[in-house]
């Protein structure tokens, strides 16, 4: 699977073409088939560059002009989201009274473009700048307040994420669980990541999540 001759999600049918697949499927898994087809037309219907959702996890509580909010000249903590065609989104980031805020920046820089076993540095096209040239037109005047979830996600650094096997996580534990349970429950007000997929909330809600039954795993190497 990691170096597929089909293009995903497609390549998953590679593994049709091996014998032990065969082999574990039953005359009920079958009955499956619909559904899995469905879910490969879902996940080709959908491109998030081209409908312009790729920051889409990027949730915010509010909007202000761009002078409301004080950013340091220096020294405040960035992040960069970059795409397979030279585009950068650039968010930096202030605290105003314990809340969050970020002023978007769009550029245009070279990228790293695929070639055989290896990569070249290719310039972004017109296209490319004149993207970032309107997304900085209509963000420029305006700074935008991040919920508290998207913040923390954006404000995580490495030495918080990990740290020496056997040793403990560098703060409180009451901010740290990691343990093997049968069934997790979940109320927020904030959107969730559930297996890559985001889900964007407006609403409190509560979310269960129970442990199904055992998968065999198979080796197919």
């Amino acid at each position: 699977m990691r170096a597929p001759i089909l293009p995903a999600p497609f390549h998953y049918l590679q593994l049709l073409l091996h014998p032990a697949i065969w082999a574990s499927i039953t005359p009920l898994d079958f009955l499956s088939l619909p559904g899995f087809l469905f879910s490969i037309l879902w996940a080709v219907g959908s491109d998030p560059l081209e409908e312009e959702i790729a920051l889409d996890s990027l949730m915010m509580d509010d909007v202000q002009g761009a002078t409301a909010i004080a950013f340091p000249a220096s020294g405040a903590s960035q992040a960069e989201f970059r795409t397979f065609d030279g585009l950068v989104v650039r968010l930096t980031l202030a605290e105003d009274k314990g809340a969050t805020w970020a002023r978007v920046e769009a550029l245009a820089e070279p990228w790293r473009k695929p070639e055989g076993d290896g990569a070249t540095m290719a310039e972004p096209g017109e296209e490319v700048k004149k993207e970032a040239a309107d997304l900085n037109a209509r963000l420029r005047n305006h700074v935008f307040k991040l919920t508290e979830y998207t913040a923390k996600k954006l404000l995580s650094r490495l030495d918080r994420l990990l740290w020496v096997r056997g040793e403990k996580p560098p703060f409180p534990p009451e901010l740290y669980w990691n343990r093997k349970s049968s069934e997790v429950v979940i109320e927020s007000r904030e959107g969730y990541t559930l297996d890559g997929e985001v889900f964007p909330l407006e609403q409190p809600f509560r979310l269960t999540i129970t442990r199904g039954p055992d998968v065999r795993v198979l080796s197919l190497g």
